[in-house]
């Protein structure tokens, strides 16, 4: 699928920018004012937003707190000829993720682009691994209370005992080894 990535900036972009980001099977859309952005996330989500600092109606720090609102799953990048500490502060307080300096070229756009959501899906990795290792905590925390409890009721009958603890033993093995009951 797609990425969506919407670019809001005041000058006349090239269609070269639309033909980069389609090479790299992104869907490019461009907005020249913070409302013609926010117009467009009135029918669409994006993966990233690249915001312009200067727009011609609004300050595009500003305008990243209006749209994280609408759109709070995007990853959202600012474009800046200068950036001061406090603008710095501020735009990541609204949830900007990287800087891109002007002047640019769309390959250092794409690039910047490539990596903000390259993070998300490495962060999306490891949250679904450590889901899967919490699972396979879980069911071991069982068999070991399964097995205090067997140990009660089958005191004296050893095989059962032994052949329970092959069991844990198992699991913490592949626990160890990163296979989880999801990935077997």
């Amino acid at each position: 699928m797609q990425k969506q990535v919407l670019l809001i900036d005041d000058k006349k972009l090239l269609q070269e920018y639309v033909e980069i980001f389609a090479e790299r099977l992104y869907s490019l859309y461009t907005a020249e004012s913070g409302l013609e952005a926010i117009s467009l996330l009135e029918d669409k989500k994006f993966d990233a937003i690249v915001v312009d600092i200067k727009l011609p109606d609004c300050n595009g720090v500003d305008l990243v707190e209006n749209l994280k609102t609408r759109n709070p799953e995007a990853k959202f990048l600012l474009i800046t000829a200068y950036i001061t500490v406090e603008g710095a502060v501020k735009a990541v307080e609204q949830g900007v993720e990287d800087y891109i300096i002007k002047p640019f070229n769309p390959d250092e756009l794409l690039a910047a682009v490539d990596k903000v959501l390259k993070e998300e899906g490495s962060l999306r990795h490891r949250k679904l691994r450590l889901e899967e290792i919490v699972k396979t905590k879980t069911l071991l925390g069982k068999k070991l209370l399964h097995l205090d409890k067997l140990t009660k009721i089958f005191d004296g009958k050893e095989e059962k005992i032994v052949e329970f603890k092959r069991e844990i033993n198992f699991l913490i093995k592949r626990l160890n080894a990163g296979v989880t009951p999801d990935n077997k």
